[in-house]
């Protein structure tokens, strides 16, 4: 599997040999891996267990159950917009809010020409 290129071996990745220096980049992987799996796992197994389960299972008497009321949200009025102002060489027309309406809505001008 070896070939020679401008003077240089091309060696396949599983038959090169192993340096030191690769062994030192495993073992520090490794160590990480380790380290980072015992870490969730004790996250895991001493956190402390939820008590949801325990109210899940109980059903709740009738006169315990709550009624979901709707939630009504009221927000202030938006904001007035300011008043457009068009420059002096050239004033708003009939004409202009027409085009740009019909260019707006033209399929043609979408890149995909769904709209």
């Amino acid at each position: 599997m070896s070939e020679r290129s401008n003077g240089q071996e091309n060696v396949a990745w599983a038959e090169k040999p192993v340096t030191l220096r690769g062994k030192a980049v495993f073992a520090g992987i490794l160590a990480v891996t380790g380290l980072v799996t015992g870490a969730l796992l004790y996250y895991v197994l001493t956190r402390p267990q939820d008590s949801m389960a325990e109210v899940e299972a109980t059903p709740a008497s009738p006169s315990e159950q709550s009624v979901e009321e709707e939630v009504v949200v009221e927000y202030p009025p938006l904001a007035v917009l300011p008043q457009v102002s068009f420059p002096p060489d050239s004033p708003y027309s009939l004409e202009k809010a027409e085009l740009g309406e019909m260019l707006y809505f033209d399929g043609r001008m979408s890149a995909d020409t769904s709209l």
